[in-house]
Parts: C-alpha cells; sequence; structure tokens
C-alpha cells in the first residue's frame, strides 16, 4: 500500500475498501498470533520449572535441591551468565574469589561428563606384568537375568533423569530454603508477565533475599525486599531492621527510619533503653544524634520567631461618631410643627 500511494496513477487503489480492509484484518490477525506465541512461550518456562521438567542446573539450600534452567536464569541475571562462563573456561578450581562474579555465593559440582570404564587385570610394565586393554562391560547375552536387577546383588542407587549431567550448586551461608525459592519464584513468574506478590514468611527470609538479589543483581526484588523492612516497623523490632539495614547497605533507608523514631518521644525513650540497642552502639549513637539534631533546628525555629518583630495588633473598629447637630433649617421645621401643634391644642 505505500507502494501505491507513492504513484499517483494507482492511488485509486488505495481506497479500495476490500483490500484495505483486508490488510486491517491480516495486520490485526498477526498481532493476535504473536501475543498468543509470546503467553505460550511464557506459560511453557513456567511449566517446565513446575514440573520441574528438562532442568540443568540445581540449587542446593539447606539440604534442600531447586531444580531450574541454567539459560533462563542467566537471561535474567547478568552475574549468573558471567559465572557460568567461567565455569565453562576455567572449571570449578579456576574461578578465582576475585574474579568470582557471585561473589562466592556457590560451591559449584560440575557434572560427570565420563564415563567411568571397568579395568581388570592391568598390571604395571615395570613390574614384569603385561599391560591389557581395559575391558568394557558387556550386556548380559539373551536368556540370562542381570543379577542387580533381579535383586540377587545390590544396586547402586541412580540419580533422578539428568541428575548425572545437571549442575549443582551449593549456596553457601544460605539457612533458608525460602529466599531461593522466592527469588526463582520471581525470575519466573515476575520476568515472564505473571502475577507475582513478593510474600516472605519471615524477617530472617528477607534477609537472606536482599542478600541473593544482590548477587544475583535483581533490582526489583532488591526494592520488594528492602520495602518489606518498612512493614509493621514496632520498638520491638526496628533495631533488628536496622542492624538488616547495615548489612545490605541501605543506608538511605536506615537514615529515614532513625529521623522517624527521633520525632517520636516516647518511642525513643523505649528504644534507647532496650537491652538490644546496646549491642549496637553506633545505632544508638546515631540515633542521639539525630535527636540532638532535631532539637537544634527546634531552638534554631524558636529564637528565629522570637527575633522576628511582631505583627501590628488590629485596630478594632472606630465607633460611630455622634451625629451632628440638625442643621439651622431643620431646626426651624421642627419649631414650625410644634408652634401648630401647640395652636391645635
Amino acid at each position: 500500500l505505500k507502494r501505491l500511494r507513492t504513484a499517483p496513477q494507482a492511488y485509486a487503489l488505495c481506497h479500495f475498501t476490500p483490500l484495505a480492509l483486508f490488510c486491517a484484518m491480516w495486520w490485526e490477525e498477526s498481532q493476535d498470533k504473536a501475543d498468543c506465541y509470546r503467553e505460550n512461550l511464557a506459560g511453557g518456562i513456567r511449566e517446565l520449572y513446575s514440573k520441574a521438567d528438562m532442568c540443568d542446573v540445581a540449587f542446593v539450600a539447606a539440604g534442600e535441591v531447586l531444580p531450574a534452567h541454567q539459560v533462563i536464569i542467566a537471561a535474567a541475571s547478568k552475574p549468573f551468565r558471567m559465572y557460568l562462563q567461567c565455569l565453562a573456561s576455567k572449571g570449578a578450581e579456576g574461578v578465582a574469589p576475585a574474579d568470582d562474579p557471585m561473589k562466592g555465593l556457590f560451591l559449584p559440582n560440575l557434572p560427570q561428563t565420563t564415563t567411568q570404564v571397568k579395568t581388570e587385570g592391568v598390571k604395571s610394565p615395570a613390574a614384569g606384568g603385561e599391560l591389557r586393554s581395559p575391558v568394557k562391560q558387556e550386556p548380559p547375552a539373551a536368556g540370562l537375568v542381570d543379577l542387580t536387577v533381579a535383586g540377587a546383588l545390590p544396586k547402586a542407587p541412580e540419580a533422578a533423569s539428568g541428575d548425572a549431567s545437571r549442575l549443582e550448586l551449593t549456596l553457601k551461608g544460605v539457612t533458608v530454603p525460602d529466599a531461593m525459592k522466592l527469588l526463582l519464584a520471581y525470575i519466573y513468574d515476575s520476568c515472564t508477565g505473571a502475577a507475582w506478590e513478593y510474600e516472605p514468611l519471615s524477617e530472617e527470609v528477607n534477609q537472606v533475599v536482599l542478600r541473593l538479589a544482590a548477587c544475583f543483581q535483581l533490582m526489583q526484588l532488591h526494592e520488594h525486599a528492602s520495602r518489606w523492612l518498612t512493614r509493621d516497623l514496632t520498638t520491638a523490632n526496628v533495631v533488628r531492621r536496622l542492624v538488616i539495614c547495615e548489612e545490605a547497605a541501605l543506608q538511605q533507608l536506615r537514615e529515614k527510619i532513625l529521623e522517624q523514631i527521633a520525632s517520636k518521644p516516647s518511642e525513643l525513650a523505649r528504644i534507647s533503653s532496650s537491652p538490644e540497642i546496646m549491642q549496637h552502639p553506633r545505632i544508638l549513637q546515631d540515633l542521639l544524634m539525630k535527636v540532638a539534631a532535631a532539637s537544634q533546628q527546634a531552638s534554631q525555629q524558636a529564637s528565629q520567631q522570637a527575633s522576628q518583630p511582631s505583627p501590628p495588633a488590629p485596630q478594632s473598629a472606630p465607633e460611630e461618631q455622634a451625629k451632628s447637630p440638625p442643621s439651622e433649617k431643620a431646626a426651624e421645621k421642627v419649631r414650625g410643627k410644634t408652634a401648630k401643634r401647640m395652636r391645635k391644642g
């Protein structure tokens, strides 16, 4: 249609109603198909995660195994993608702590890539023996029964499907697996357009999520965990929340919480006398500095108001002036009227 508009002799074809309607319907249909493809792709990713299907990486947190997909996590987290590249090029022992993109979060267990071969009768040439080639185990012939299958010999435990070729990453210092579950749910649900809400089970889970989100560089998840620290803030948990802010380098949030405490004298007295704050002298010192700064600011405002000249008092409404004496003409009229009344009387 754009080419037809550039040609004056074919301009009439541009407004051919069936052609224009066909193109409009074709475009809407293609857009609907594109939206359907995106929804199917996002839904398929979430279904693979929910069923733990075709997973090639497993995060181990406090003994609990959480399967996932390397490509999905790597697409959402650049440090994790760089970490996988380092593992592929240098191996597990080649990743130095200074060059670790994940800041030492993982203890990797690389998948097995070689098949073990059974060797029999191998002797060293130095001992005068004959070097024989390794002998591979042959499957049992037809009609024979494998003793391990029949139960005559103990059978070694087999890993689940795909476990032998799956990368395992143990999370160091993570004692609550729910934190890693929240992170994976954020990646698979929120990043694919599904409904997702941040609801940690406890303050400890939220604290671990802050650490994991910083390592994976998931800034939106980090903001969710930071905002959660302001929920249900009381005198009983405010010191703990301030400690978490220090550990997570949330300086701005920490300052706002201290300012809120300093503005309420009753709560300030309870917090400053609690035994928990005595274990954190830096928090107590910063809190006292906030109180001193607030009192100094209040005294300065009071002195400024006192130094300013007082506004003039509003003048009272002027009293009504006394009525002026009647004029001479009015007096004569009054005299005439009284004289007439006296005559009649």
